[in-house]
């Protein structure tokens, strides 16, 4: 496997100087949305009315040409918490994953993770989850959060390259093909609709 060695290493950024997100509306719901200007991937969050939330919806729209995507809900992949998923079989597998010192992530068994709803186009492939326990996390002494009346970095990785073991959730795979950051303000993504998206379909 090639080096992950500071490929996700976070350079002296402040969230002043990353893409920023903007409100995306579907079916009543406004997601505070992410999208990638080079592969189109877009990244969206939905929470809660309060701000010490325990949990929060997320909706990714990945481009079918990425064979696996993943999100880090606190920047760089070291010591934050990460989501991975994929399309096969005409299913959505996922995990939540941890890493340090650069190593490959791998799957944890908290938080709780439940798909709400999702397709697979012959273009594109699109998530909506519910994420519960993911605001905040400790592994193994270091423990992180997700701002959430402000901005908060997030990052994300893809591949062009499939997993080694597809049906899988805990599938090893490679290096990402590409990476990045970026700042969503979850201060608006709080919303009374909160509770209709944990079961409403996109």
């Amino acid at each position: 496997m090639s080096s992950w060695k500071s490929l996700w290493a976070i350079l002296a950024l402040t969230v002043g100087t990353l893409a920023q997100s903007s409100q995306y509306c579907e079916s009543d719901l406004c997601f505070e949305n992410h999208v990638d200007p080079v592969w189109g991937a877009n990244v969206g969050f939905l929470f809660p009315p309060c701000n010490s939330a325990t949990e929060f919806i997320g909706q990714w729209t990945v481009p079918i040409s990425a064979k696996w995507f993943g999100v880090s809900l606190g920047g760089g992949m070291n010591n934050n918490l990460l989501i991975v998923a994929w399309p096969w079989n005409n299913q959505i597998i996922f995990s939540p994953r941890v890493t340090s010192n650069d190593a490959p992530p791998h799957v944890v068994t908290r938080p709780v993770i439940t798909t709400i709803s999702f397709s697979i186009t012959s273009t594109q492939w699109k998530w909506r989850f519910r994420c519960q326990g993911c605001t905040s996390w400790t592994f193994q002494g270091w423990s992180g959060a997700i701002v959430q009346d402000n901005p908060s970095v997030f990052g994300w990785a893809l591949s062009t390259v499939a997993v080694n073991n597809p049906s899988n959730p805990a599938s090893t795979f490679d290096l990402h093909t590409d990476f990045g950051l970026f700042a969503a303000n979850i201060g608006n993504a709080h919303s009374n609709s909160y509770p209709m998206a944990t079961s409403l379909d996109p």
